[in-house]
């Protein structure tokens, strides 16, 4: 999966999720991009956020889209967006989370953009 646009990354993240393909969103991170996992703990590199991605996965949450703006300056593009996140913990318990990231990523010399910095703020209030 490769991102031609910023804009692209939105819908190319939100299939990869759906899809349960950890390998095909962490391909849309830089190699030294940074996930702020929780306030106090920012995961670095492509290879830890792959980690993280697949332990995600794990629950099979179904994500959907439901805002996107992006704004760009060049080479530079900010990404909000609106997400909610349904799935079932190992309990067998349903629940639903919003989700709020703001997201930079850069285009590449490949003319390709990637994500630099992922700040998911996530709402665990939501329940279902």
């Amino acid at each position: 999966m490769s991102a031609s646009s910023p804009d692209d990354l939105h819908r190319l993240f939100e299939q990869g999720l759906n899809a349960g393909n950890a390998d095909a969103v962490a391909a849309l991170y830089e190699e030294d991009a940074i996930l702020v996992a929780e306030p106090d703990k920012i995961v670095k590199g492509r290879p830890a956020i792959l980690d993280g991605l697949k332990n995600f996965l794990a629950i099979k949450p179904r994500m959907t889209l439901n805002a996107a703006r992006v704004v760009r300056n060049g080479d530079i593009a900010i990404l909000y967006s609106d997400w909610t996140i349904s799935a079932t913990r190992p309990d067998g318990s349903r629940f639903s989370s919003d989700v709020r990231p703001t997201v930079i990523a850069r285009r590449h010399a490949d003319g390709l953009w990637r994500i630099v910095i992922d700040d998911p703020s996530v709402d665990e209030s939501g329940t279902s």
